[in-house]
């Protein structure tokens, strides 16, 4: 993104760029110089690679978080540069993880349209069964780092001592089982399944401790269901309840949306709204559409929903309103 050879300019005294057979050498000097600049060549590519086999890889889902990691590594490297000498060896090592991935692992081909997306977007389609990943024995410590440094990161965006969001459950599962994949098959471990956990129930403080705006939702008449950033429900109106199936709302507060969500939607449903945090992507937002939500007793039935944002005191939520079927 640039930012690199601005701190390159900032403190170095001179610095420059020189184009090689394989790339370019980007040099610095700092003080006098004791010597002229000697070009190295790179050396050979060593054929000692671990092949990593990643089984059942959810592409959307990690499309997202390429997204969502390479913007929170920033910030951190940013946010910890002062304090910690060694910040920005870890960001080096943790980006060639990241590259690795990157380059290696498929991308979903997604269109532009919302219908066209939603049809694209449901499983089996967005998993590869099989996907080989070859990493060099020099690289393959690098995806501890690129773990360890985002743990760090998350903790600190959960703090709010970054302006990025905490990542989904899921998304941070991915990461982790990603690199502990690299790391095992490096060992002669055996493959391990890509598996997610859904509907996550976390504990809310309850109604009195919710925003007013938040309550004053869930005491509506109209079928409604608001989330906060980390897709969690945190109101729900009486006649969405009963139409789900449920007995209260207490059956539905503190768990994921996924509770409501069709399988085959998770992932793209996880993805879209790691997206949303990062970079604002908001294609299927503020617009009226059909889809299936499963209910209380694991029966699907249509119906037409449209997803808000709005800013409740200094967070985020989402208020979908419902138009359900006649009874």
């Amino acid at each position: 993104t640039g930012r690199g050879l601005m701190i390159v300019d900032d403190q170095a005294d001179r610095w420059g760029c020189v184009r090689t057979d394989t790339g370019k050498v980007v040099w610095f000097e700092i003080g006098s110089p004791t010597a002229p600049l000697r070009l190295v060549p790179a050396p050979e590519p060593r054929p000692d690679t671990v092949e990593v086999t990643l089984i059942d890889l959810p592409v959307l889902m990690h499309w997202a978080w390429q997204e969502h990691a390479s913007a929170l590594l920033r910030e951190y490297l940013l946010h910890t540069l002062d304090e910690d000498a060694h910040a920005i060896l870890r960001h080096a090592a943790a980006s060639d993880a990241l590259s690795i991935l990157d380059e290696q692992l498929p991308a979903p081909d997604l269109p532009a349209d919302p219908g066209a997306l939603m049809a694209s977007s449901i499983e089996p389609t967005v998993t590869a069964d099989k996907v080989t990943l070859r990493v060099s024995h020099a690289s393959v410590p690098h995806f501890e780092v690129l773990d360890e440094l985002l743990t760090q990161a998350i903790n600190a965006a959960q703090d709010g001592r970054l302006l990025g969001p905490p990542t989904q459950p899921e998304i941070a599962e991915l990461r982790s089982w990603l690199c502990a994949e690299v790391a095992g098959q490096a060992g002669r471990a055996e493959p391990t399944p890509w598996r997610a956990r859904t509907d996550v129930r976390v504990p809310l403080a309850g109604p009195s401790g919710r925003p007013a705006d938040v309550r004053e939702l869930a005491g509506a008449d109209l079928p409604m269901l608001a989330t906060n950033e980390a897709s969690v429900i945190i109101a729900v109106t009486a006649s969405l309840v009963e139409f789900l199936g449920y007995h209260s709302e207490a059956d539905l507060l503190g768990r994921r949306i996924l509770v409501v969500v069709p399988a085959r939607f998770h992932q793209a449903h996880i993805a879209g709204t790691t997206l949303n945090a990062t970079n604002g992507r908001d294609v299927l937002l503020d617009q009226w559409l059909t889809v299936p939500v499963v209910r209380a007793d694991g029966s699907e039935v249509l119906v037409s929903l449209r997803v808000r944002a709005r800013r409740v005191d200094d967070d985020r939520i989402f208020v979908a309103e419902f138009e359900l079927p006649p009874a």
